[in-house]
Order: structure tokens, then C-alpha cells, then sequence
């Protein structure tokens, strides 16, 4: 039994006393070891999250991504009843073309950072497009959209066919947003470079091919890659594009899983084979955070996908200029309900801070996101600890710098002349009993960096 499963008990124990000396019904309690008691007068969203989507109102800035969590009906309507505000379905190709997912396609590099090797749905589009019909009945209120794509096989005629096929296909079933796949980490046949969206030419190219045939009025999303080496090259091709077509609804999903390379036992006996996967989850959350840093500055509608794990990740997105924050990954790990504390705390970090909107929030970051190198502070602290968290197990004497020892207690003692306040030593403190503070002026005089 863990520490916080038997506080839930105890809870749950407090309350069926509670229920008991006041008359009232006994409470029906699902599991012993979770509570899930609310205390009168809780307000779980101090600030309303409703946002708009080109022009529609959604309940919060909060969607599945084309991916797992999003593949079919039945998972959409639990996303839905869970209250997540829409969904992009998995991606999807019309009948005819022949699709490939690998067996066991999950890979796992650390408890909050997923890969994948499997790039589409396995139901074709005529499928998808009775299921998006059917959650669109079901739940007007929500943004029910949908993932496809086309050939990329360099006949424009035949590839320019394909995707404006699947668009039609998907508006005329009522889709309310349509995303289009440029961007999967295992590339596409034909593209110069190994993903469709590293080639601005190209990608303009696509684009243009759908807005010239889409319906206006339903918005548009291209899904691209952040491995590239500038992204606004990227955006501005896009740009030019969409000037072309004024009154269609446009905008972009930025950025997305990661391509990478993991090892696996499959064939070879030699060695363990190599398999191109797309890294998902926190670990590309800095790389995409820095895209979009990139990208908040452009004028154009951007769909934010690729990385958050929590609420404040997604508050990072909405604040570098993002109308709408994607998940995949942390809704595989934690299931459908973890949108409950994806908007809870969204509210209370909007309360905390004073930020009366979702659109006050969002590009709340911009103009400028970044601080320039040169204007980060040279002024080093020094690290200190707190004896009573301390565990003496000496992993701060690993400092690069050599500035840890410890003394006879074997507490941390810190070399003001060594220690030039990087703060590593706080990161592999298993007890969080370090960190760093301002020096005094004998020790700021002590630091020796020529």
C-alpha cells in the first residue's frame, strides 16, 4: 500500500463516518485506495477555459492528436465524455492503398517519452468518414475532425488526384477541421529529403493542391515536421500559399513527434536492428517549444502538437501563440480522464498569475520569447544545502566542478572558489536538499573562472 493510498483511505473512512453521523446515505466508494471526494466550496476551474477555433467556440484548448488515442469511434466518444474539447482521427488513406503497421510499433525510451514506428490508421478513410458523421450527431459541441494525406509519388497529376479526394471525401462528411499528414517521421515516397514537410517547394505544392478544391469555411490544418534546420522557411512558403486563398480557413499543426532511430531484436544476430521511430512526450517538448518561439511572430494560426506531459507544458504552448494544444502521448499513459487535471490546472495557473482568459493567455510570451544569449546574467550563485532533507549519499560530490565534499557528517560542503553555480548538483539530488543561492560578497570575491 503506498502513502497516497492509504490517505485515500482514510478519507474514504472520514467520509462514510461523516455520512453516518449526519443521517445521510451511506457514500458509494469505488476503490479503497482512491478518493475521490470533493470538499464544498472547491472551484477545480477558477477561470473558464472556453477558446475559439476559427470562429467556433470549444470548451477548452484542448485536443487528441492523430494518433492511438484517437483511432476510431469508440475512443473519440470516451475522449469526449472524458471532456476533451475535439479530436483529430488517426490518419487515414482511401481504399485502395496499402497500409503497413508494424507489429509491437511502441517503443519507450524513459517513463514520460514514447516513440512509435507505426505512421497511419489501419481503417481506411470511407471508414473514418462514418465515424466522423456518427461523433458529429452525437456531439455537436465538439470539434470532430479528421487526418489524411495523398500520394507523393512526383506525378502531379496523379498525386494532386489522391489528395483532393481524400478532401473531399472527409468535408463531405461533415468533418470540421481536416488535418493533412506532411510530416510523419518515416518520410513518403518521392519527397526530397526523408519527410515531406523539410522540402518548402513541395510542401507548398500540397498545400496549394488542397485549398484549391477545399471547401473555404472548413479549416484547414497542415501538420509539419520540426527537424528542420529553419522552420520559418517552411512557414513562409506556407504563407504565400495561403495568400493565394484569402477566405479559406488555414493554419498549421507544429511540431510533431521527433524522427529518431531505436534499436530492437528483429533479425539480425550481428547486432540489434535499427527502426525509424518518432519520438513522442517530453523529451521533444524543449524542441518544439523552441520551434514555435520561432514561429509565434509569423501571423499564421498555429495547432500546438508534439510533447506536453502536463498542464504547464501546454500553458508554454498557449503562451508562444498556439490556438489549440494536441495530445497523444499523455493521454496513452494516463488515459482519457487526464484532462480533468489538464484543465484544472490550467485554471488555477491562469488564476495564480492573474490571466483572465484563455485568449489573454495565449501569445501572452510574444513578441520577443527568447532572451538573447548575451543578455543572460553572468552573476553566478552558489549551491547550499538543506542538512535536514540531506540523505548523505554523495552524488553532489560528482560535481564537474569538483566543488562538493563532504564533511564528517557527510553533509555537502560547498568550494565558493571551485562552485561556479551551474546547478547540476540539485538535479541528481535524489533528496531536492540542494539548490542554489545568491553569494555574499566574500564568496562572489572567492570565484576564481580565469
Amino acid at each position: 500500500v503506498t502513502v497516497v493510498e492509504a490517505v485515500a483511505s482514510g478519507k474514504n473512512a472520514a467520509q462514510e463516518i461523516d455520512a453516518l453521523i449526519g443521517g445521510a446515505a451511506k457514500p458509494v466508494i469505488t476503490a479503497p485506495g482512491k478518493s475521490e471526494v470533493i470538499l464544498p466550496g472547491y472551484n477545480d476551474r477558477p477561470v473558464g477555459l472556453e477558446t475559439d477555433f476559427f470562429g467556433r467556440k470549444l470548451i477548452n484548448p484542448f485536443l487528441l492528436s492523430a494518433a492511438p488515442p484517437s483511432d476510431g469511434y469508440d475512443q473519440m466518444e470516451k475522449a469526449y465524455q472524458a471532456g476533451w474539447a475535439g479530436g483529430i482521427m488517426k490518419t487515414a488513406f482511401a481504399p485502395g492503398v496499402d497500409i503497413h503497421i508494424p507489429a509491437a510499433y511502441m517503443y519507450q525510451n524513459d517513463p514520460l517519452t514514447f516513440a512509435n514506428c507505426d505512421n497511419v490508421s489501419g481503417h481506411h478513410l470511407d471508414r473514418v468518414c462514418k465515424e466522423v458523421k456518427r461523433l458529429i450527431e452525437a456531439y455537436p459541441d465538439r470539434l470532430t475532425g479528421a487526418s489524411t494525406g495523398g500520394d507523393v509519388s512526383g506525378n502531379d497529376e496523379s498525386d494532386m488526384k489522391s489528395w483532393q479526394s481524400n478532401t473531399k471525401m472527409l468535408e463531405d462528411a461533415g468533418a470540421m477541421v481536416i488535418e493533412y499528414s506532411l510530416s510523419c517521421p518515416q518520410g513518403g515516397e518521392g519527397a526530397e529529403g526523408d519527410i515531406v514537410s523539410q522540402n518548402a517547394p513541395l510542401t507548398a505544392k500540397i498545400i496549394d493542391w488542397v485549398l484549391q478544391v477545399g471547401d473555404p469555411d472548413i479549416p484547414k490544418l497542415f501538420k509539419l515536421t520540426p527537424a528542420v534546420t529553419e522552420i520559418t522557411t517552411i512557414i513562409n512558403a506556407i504563407k504565400e500559399v495561403f495568400a493565394r486563398y484569402p477566405d479559406s480557413k488555414a493554419g498549421v499543426t507544429l511540431g510533431n513527434t521527433f524522427p529518431s532511430l531505436d534499436f530492437r531484436e528483429m533479425v539480425k544476430e550481428e547486432w540489434e536492428d535499427g527502426a525509424v521511430v518518432g519520438i513522442s512526450g517530453a523529451a521533444v517538448a524543449p524542441i518544439n517549444y523552441l520551434t514555435l518561439a520561432k514561429v509565434g511572430n509569423l501571423d499564421v494560426h498555429v495547432s500546438g502538437n508534439g510533447g506536453p506531459m502536463d498542464y504547464m507544458a501546454a500553458a508554454h504552448f498557449l503562451a508562444l501563440g498556439v490556438k489549440t494544444v494536441q495530445f497523444c502521448t499523455i493521454a496513452e499513459k494516463y488515459g482519457y480522464g487526464i484532462i480533468d487535471e489538464l484543465c484544472s490546472g490550467l485554471s488555477h495557473l491562469m488564476a495564480d498569475r492573474g490571466i483572465k482568459s484563455v485568449s489573454d493567455l495565449i501569445g501572452i510570451a510574444l513578441p520577443e520569447p527568447i532572451r538573447d544569449f548575451m543578455d543572460l546574467t553572468p552573476i553566478k550563485q552558489i549551491s547550499t544545502v538543506d542538512e535536514d532533507l540531506c540523505v548523505h549519499c554523495g552524488n553532489c560530490t560528482r560535481c564537474p566542478y569538483l566543488a562538493l565534499t563532504l564533511n564528517d557528517k557527510k553533509i555537502p560542503e560547498t568550494n565558493a572558489e571551485l562552485c561556479i553555480g551551474c546547478g547540476m548538483c540539485g538535479f541528481i539530488c535524489p533528496a531536492d536538499a540542494l539548490s542554489l543561492r545568491d553569494r555574499d560578497e566574500e564568496e562572489a570575491a572567492a570565484l576564481k573562472e580565469d
